[in-house]
């Protein structure tokens, strides 16, 4: 393979990831982490909803669910810039404020990573030119994967990337560009902090211990906001808290990866690293590679990043593997130089070049297996029930029903779900033990004092005695 003809596959791949990431924005999201991308677009539709009935002060700007209960819903979280994003979808159209809300998520995602490419594009990594490098981003490790999600994992990432590139050189050092990115970043998504591991393959050891004052600066105000931040929000929340906003000490997360050592290598290897790490190293201890230095180092750093994860979510992190999105960069770097050392006039043995094929294939592989559950929408019409919210259909009954308050910021009566799907699909909170309306799914069973007004496949309206009260039965989805 040649240099222009790899050049022609990455382009081929990059458009169709791209293609892939807009059709999906026209259909419901789904699995994997039905759940996140749920609570990620319900918090938007909190404040969409504010802002239509002229909230003002701190009422508007704490964070709050859409499964509120007959509560206000206000609820400690990650720092909700990503779904004021999103709730910019609702305020353009509310009957199509999920579809808007998915291509606005799916454009910033390509404006962030054009922004890095460009930002980066004078850089150089170990001799590399960066931009070469992070064209990457949406192929590779869990940046591919959440790239086109409701989820502000790659967001968070993004802007620490990009603080990084504002004090990679000596002579474009601007730390207070970086630390106000990292910062940023930083609040979204603690976890991304992985991604200063980047920061160690700069040449001088000088230019390493230039940064750790924003970096510190940077964590403090992080620190600041997951303490006395979500302190002062706790002041305001009436319900139990659904955000793990805790932590425990990396003793104790050890404590519970240790004993689970052998899903731990099946993680790594078929889940994070894959299918990039277990071929890169491979090919590390292969004859004579002219990269095994470099990728020796940048393994050494992924090792880092991964005992970081562990030590601050333990083996929690095996579900949620967004946490390791800032993994990726370092990916990246490991990809590139794998792949143009054998396209620079490296002559490898037999055994080199079948461990490139099969590199090859193991990563076409991984993209094709992504697009797939990414578009099952478009192959599977047996989704809609418990495993995306059926938006068509919620848009039809509130069309046959205008008599019913909607956006009116009435709590509807619902099954206490652990994350609110039918609320989003209506874009009303859900939760209220009493009232005169509300929505269930079809195979749930209505309280005794409501009727069923009007219904569909999936989901069916009804009108209540309003001095009804409403038995919550909490519905375990599981892990979707």
């Amino acid at each position: 393979m040649t240099k222009k003809s790899f050049s022609v596959f990455i382009a081929w791949l990059l458009g169709f990831r791209l293609i892939e990431g807009l059709v999906q924005a026209f259909f419901p999201y789904h699995a994997p982490h039905l759940w996140r991308q749920t609570d990620t677009l319900g918090v938007g539709i909190q404040y969409a909803q504010r802002w239509l009935e002229g909230v003002v002060g701190w009422d508007f700007w704490l964070p709050a669910v859409l499964n509120s209960g007959e509560t206000a819903g206000v609820m400690p979280m990650e720092f909700p810039l990503y779904n004021f994003l999103l709730a910019v979808g609702y305020l353009l159209s509310w009957e199509n404020g999920a579809l808007y809300a998915s291509l606005l998520a799916y454009g910033w995602a390509i404006f962030l990573w054009g922004t890095i490419l460009w930002v980066w594009r004078t850089h150089r990594i170990l001799d590399v030119p960066a931009s070469k490098i992070w064209i990457l981003l949406p192929l590779v490790g869990q940046s591919s994967l959440y790239f086109s999600k409701l989820m502000p994992d790659f967001t968070a990432m993004a802007f620490v990337l990009l603080a990084c590139a504002f004090v990679w050189e000596e002579k474009k050092h601007r730390p207070w560009l970086a630390f106000g990115f990292a910062t940023v970043g930083l609040l979204i998504k603690p976890p991304v902090c992985i991604v200063f591991a980047l920061l160690l393959l700069q040449k001088k050891k000088s230019e390493v211990l230039r940064q750790f004052p924003w970096i510190v600066a940077s964590l403090v105000c992080t620190v600041f906001y997951y303490t006395k931040g979500l302190t002062f929000i706790r002041l305001y929340t009436q319900g139990p808290e659904l955000f793990a906003t805790h932590l425990q000490t990396p003793w104790v997360r050890w404590a519970q990866v240790i004993p689970a050592w052998r899903e731990l290598l099946s993680f790594i290897f078929g889940g994070i690293l894959f299918p990039g790490g277990l071929l890169c190293m491979l090919l590390v201890y292969s004859q004579s590679h002219p990269a095994k230095k470099m990728i020796q180092r940048i393994g050494g750093l992924l090792l880092l990043q991964l005992g970081a994860i562990l030590s601050l979510d333990g083996s929690h992190s095996f579900v949620h593997r967004y946490y390791y999105i800032g993994m990726s960069p370092l990916l990246c770097i490991a990809v590139y130089l794998t792949c143009s050392t054998y396209l620079t006039g490296w002559k490898p043995t037999r055994a080199q070049r079948f461990l490139m094929i099969l590199f090859a294939g193991l990563w076409v592989g991984a993209q094709l297996d992504r697009s797939g559950l990414e578009l099952r929408p478009l192959l599977d019409e047996d989704l809609s029930l418990r495993k995306r919210p059926p938006f068509s259909q919620c848009q039809l009954l509130q069309k046959r029903h205008p008599e019913i308050p909607w956006q009116q910021g009435v709590v509807f009566r619902s099954d206490a779900e652990v994350f609110p799907l039918l609320g989003v699909c209506f874009g009303e909170r859900q939760g209220a033990l009493s009232g005169a309306w509300g929505f269930y799914w079809r195979d749930t069973e209505i309280p005794t004092s409501c009727r069923e007004i009007d219904g569909t496949a999936a989901v069916k309206l009804v009108q209540c005695d309003i001095g009804a009260t409403t038995e919550w039965r909490f519905l375990k989805r599981g892990t979707p």
